[in-house]
């Protein structure tokens, strides 16, 4: 019976299937150890890399938070959007390693949601934290510059009485 159609009667379960292999010796010879050959791979030249880090990386460990001192020369920006140009001051006071608290509530809706969508793509490119401070105001504060917890709440206070 030919290989294939013994196959498909086997498969279609109407001839049983041998339980031992023996004929494999038949067709197959084993092969020596010392004839068989696996080509090795060939070592992927290295080339120094070209890409440099933006900023320099932390170290691991090392602490990468910077407090805001109290009373310092570290001062924080205060921008109240009206269109959606105003965001330009925003991202340079921001770039600058300054918290900048966002005031919205004299931008329309649609303005302040297309800012809010720019400040928080911006934030999260360098790796600042966006959070909000009260009603349509928002404090964007940049990556290793951490507020005290009184600081934090004055900037609250100031944003619910609406002089942020």
């Amino acid at each position: 019976m030919s290989g294939l159609w013994r196959k498909t009667l086997i498969y279609l379960g109407l001839v049983e299937e041998p339980e031992d292999h023996d004929d494999l010796h038949d067709h197959y010879e084993p092969v020596p150890a010392q004839q068989v050959s696996v080509p090795q791979p060939e070592p992927v030249p290295t080339r120094p890399s070209n890409v440099r880090p933006l900023r320099g990386a932390p170290e691991p460990g090392a602490a990468h938070v910077r407090p805001v001192p109290a009373g310092g020369d570290l001062r924080i920006s205060v921008v109240t959007v009206r269109e959606f140009d105003d965001v330009e001051q925003v991202g340079a006071r921001f770039r600058n390693d300054q918290p900048v608290v966002i005031d919205l509530r004299l931008a329309d809706t649609t303005v302040a949601r297309r800012v809010l969508d720019f400040v928080s793509g911006m934030t999260y490119a360098m790796r600042g934290r966006l959070t909000g401070a009260g009603n349509r105001t928002f404090l964007l504060t940049p990556d290793g510059v951490e507020l005290t917890p009184e600081e934090r709440r004055r900037i609250e206070d100031l944003a619910l009485r609406g002089e942020a």
